[in-house]
Formats: C-alpha cells, sequence, structure tokens
C-alpha cells in the first residue's frame, strides 16, 4: 500500500476513534473534560469542507432520519474528511520533496 493510502486509513480511524469515544462517553453520562474538546474541533476544522455538510444540515437530518443516524453521517463525512484532506497534504508534500530532491541532484 502506498503511503497516501496509509495516511487516509489512519487519520479515518483516529477521527472516528475520538468521535465515537466523545459519543460513548455522552451516552455513558460520563465526565467529559471541555479540555477533551480541542482534539475534536480540531478535527472538524482540518475537515473542513467536507464536515460543513454535516454541521450545516444537523436540523434537517435530525427531522428526516433521526438522531442517531444523523449523527453516525456527520461521523463519517468528518472522518472522510479529515483524511481525505490529510492524504491530499501528504500527496502533495510528499510529491514537492520528491521533486525538489531530484532537481538537486
Amino acid at each position: 500500500m502506498t503511503g497516501t493510502k496509509w495516511v487516509f486509513i489512519v487519520c479515518a480511524i483516529v477521527s472516528s476513534g475520538y468521535q465515537g469515544a466523545w459519543f460513548l462517553w455522552k451516552a455513558m453520562g460520563w465526565q467529559w473534560d471541555t479540555v477533551a474538546n480541542i482534539p475534536g474541533f480540531a478535527i472538524l476544522l482540518l475537515a473542513w469542507p467536507w464536515s460543513l455538510a454535516g454541521a450545516h444540515f444537523q436540523p434537517e437530518l435530525q427531522e428526516y432520519i433521526g438522531e442517531a443516524p444523523r449523527q453516525m453521517v456527520t461521523v463519517a463525512l468528518t472522518a472522510l474528511g479529515f483524511a481525505f484532506n490529510a492524504a491530499l497534504s501528504y500527496a502533495i508534500l510528499s510529491g514537492v520533496t520528491r521533486r525538489l530532491r531530484t532537481h538537486n541532484q
């Protein structure tokens, strides 16, 4: 597997795992410290513009498909957006460094 695919898979797992832990903590009624929300906001920001669709249409999604499916759609959009953006950034940076190495030799 190429490095870009690994970056995509790892970032999708990390994002889904964080959001899954957040939903589990909330569902179980456990205390979730507000400092622990910082990675979630960073993931949402780094998943932009893909996470924007899930965040923008939350009332409509909740009305049409319900609470739990809406949360799953939001998690999927955010995780895939974060993974796509990270993989795209990795591909661009590795391409640039590869060209710079061959240019400097």
